[in-house]
């Protein structure tokens, strides 16, 4: 069984070293039985007659803290910094720092990065006008980030690298009672009736300042996450793996 949670196939400049892991991954499909994967999307690009989906492990698993119809002024972007050369990670949040900074001459804000790259936060974000604070992942110092933030951005700039991205950043920003405002990938459509997909400045300025209709979409969102991922959700597609494997094994 070979487990695969990225698209390591899409190589946008032909690096080598990205053709070499392409292709090295190919031929560990081949000698694979059975490939598991975290999205559709990222299951159609993989050529091989026994590909499962299993959703992403939830992190956390349970909700953190429930939404609050308070004033609001702390927005958050969080995540790994990416790659701008794979179009995603800090790069997205570079694309959207003119509509922030259109927002910050009417609306008060503070946001807060927290990411694994100060190098990458610098060329992303370090000369905007606005207030902006950068904070390392560390574990406890995401949690303090979560709880003091009350809208999650996640900007994706659509490509095939992105497409494959499961939702996880939007389940764990819900779960821990941040609104959200998202760039439109096939992962996030699901949550499309409690997010808000692109338009930065005005969906932004509505949550910040609409803390009633903030709260409710956050309610809807983290009750779809408990109804769409119920207890012992992964062990079911799991164990729907390893029947298959065992049936595979048995022929």
């Amino acid at each position: 069984m070979l487990d695969l949670c990225d698209n390591h196939f899409f190589n946008p400049t032909g690096a080598p070293a990205a053709a070499g892991r392409a292709e090295r991954l190919r031929r560990m499909i081949e000698l694979a039985d059975i490939v598991t994967v975290s999205t559709p999307e990222l299951a159609a690009l993989v050529h091989h007659p026994a590909v499962h989906v299993v959703d992403d492990a939830l992190e956390p698993a349970q909700v953190v803290r429930r939404p609050s119809d308070d004033p609001a002024s702390q927005l958050i972007w969080f995540g790994n910094a990416g790659s701008e050369r794979e179009g995603y990670g800090l790069h997205d949040l570079g694309t959207i720092v003119p509509a922030l900074e259109s927002l910050a001459g009417e609306t008060p804000f503070h946001l807060t990065v927290l990411s694994n790259s100060r190098e990458a936060y610098e060329l992303a974000v370090g000369r905007a006008d606005f207030p902006v604070t950068y904070e390392p992942w560390t574990l406890d110092g995401r949690e303090r980030a979560l709880s003091a933030a009350d809208v999650a951005l996640i900007p994706a700039t659509v490509n095939d690298f992105t497409r494959c991205k499961t939702s996880n950043r939007v389940v764990m920003a819900l779960q821990s009672g941040l609104a959200v405002v998202a760039g439109r990938i096939p992962s996030y459509e699901e949550f499309a009736p409690c997010i808000r997909f692109g338009d930065w400045e005005t969906n932004l300025a509505l949550y910040l300042h609409d803390g009633a209709r903030r709260a409710a979409d956050v309610t809807a969102g983290q009750q779809y996450i408990a109804d769409r991922f119920p207890r012992h959700h992964l062990e079911r597609q799991w164990t729907d793996v390893l029947l298959s494997a065992m049936a595979h094994c048995s022929r």
